[in-house]
């Protein structure tokens, strides 16, 4: 398309794409944040527990680690190399420095926040989340697309809250949720709730409606083959 110089149809894709891929990162993390501290005590046991906050958190590092390939990709590949660069170096920059404030103790001769791990966590879903957002209003800029970024906190948010009702349901369920039963029924009841919001909301995954509900029969006809 950029070859051809169709930029209208390169949006699309890019736009589709990126939605697409974040949404996968939302719903893996939309599933794992709810349940970090059942999945540290079954597959790590109690003495990892305490570190729950730092996997939950880094649980979210993927999703904008996927926007961050695809943009980078996308300056690649359209010949914008000097600006992909300049991008990466600043963000270095600022990353080691507010790493720097982040976990040095409050009694060094340069103050920080002394945060530790769940600090450290913070800042790199924190400084990547701004550093892809600013490569995304910087290639909107240079083909003159409107920025995009409304779906992002719209998509966690609903994995989210799907994730968070999916274990709420799971507890009345089950007794005891710490257990691989727990885990797989409350898999089984959070992709039947995102299904829903997905077909509500097809715009957050780059579809339209029309275009899930062919997909989803496309897929029960190859299950029911089977």
């Amino acid at each position: 398309a950029h070859h051809h110089g169709d930029y209208e149809r390169m949006g699309e894709l890019y736009c589709k794409v990126s939605r697409l891929l974040y949404f996968v990162g939302a719903a893996v993390a939309g599933y794992l944040i709810p349940r970090t501290t059942e999945l540290l005590l079954l597959l790590q046991g109690p003495a990892y527990a305490e570190g729950a906050i730092t996997v939950a958190i880094m649980f979210l590092y993927p999703l904008q680690q996927s926007i961050g390939q695809i943009s980078s990709a996308m300056l690649m590949a359209t010949e914008r190399i000097s600006l992909y660069v300049r991008i990466g170096m600043y963000s270095m920059v600022v990353s080691v420095v507010i790493t720097y404030f982040v976990l040095a103790p409050t009694d060094a001769t340069v103050p920080g926040l002394g945060w530790g791990s769940e600090g450290l966590a913070l800042k790199m879903v924190v400084t990547q989340a701004v550093s892809v957002n600013v490569m995304v209003w910087l290639i909107a800029r240079v083909w003159n697309w409107r920025f995009d970024w409304y779906y992002q906190p719209a998509s966690l948010l609903l994995c989210l809250g799907v994730g968070w009702l999916a274990h709420a349901a799971v507890n009345v369920m089950l007794p005891v949720v710490e257990t691989v039963e727990a885990l797989v029924l409350g898999g089984v009841v959070y992709g039947f709730l995102l299904t829903f919001g997905v077909y509500a909301l097809p715009t957050l995954v780059g579809l339209t409606r029309a275009e899930v509900t062919t997909i989803t029969q496309a897929i029960l006809r190859r299950v029911i083959v089977k």
